[in-house]
């Protein structure tokens, strides 16, 4: 996965990029290797909040988390990031099933005696 780190108003230490990078690692695992993050570090007055878009073939994900320390928001936007991705990949392969034709669909066979 290609990472893309963006500051706004705010310098992200060495430190907080490779924390954030180990955190993306999890999710590298749902969304294949064409895939690119963008990670968005920014401070608004007192509040420090990290974004996060990841684009795949899958689609576009998007996850944030605001709070007064920003390597507080780390885990937070990642985990958000991580349901967003499994609940669209489950909600694919329930369609998936659904969408299978009946010729396929097992049945059990009918006895003809009774």
């Amino acid at each position: 996965m290609k990472i893309n780190v963006l500051n706004k108003n705010y310098e992200a230490d060495k430190g907080l990029r490779m924390m954030t990078e180990k955190k993306l690692a999890r999710i590298s695992r749902l969304v294949g290797a064409g895939s690119e993050c963008t990670v968005t570090f920014s401070k608004t007055g007192s509040t420090e909040s990290l974004e996060l878009a990841l684009s795949c073939k899958m689609g576009m994900y998007k996850a944030e988390s605001s709070s007064p320390n920003m390597h507080a928001n780390v885990d937070p936007a990642v985990t958000k990031l991580f349901a967003q991705i499994s609940k669209d990949k489950e909600r694919r392969a329930d369609t998936k099933q659904q969408s299978r034709p009946d010729c396929l669909k097992v049945t059990a066979p009918e006895d003809e005696n009774l």
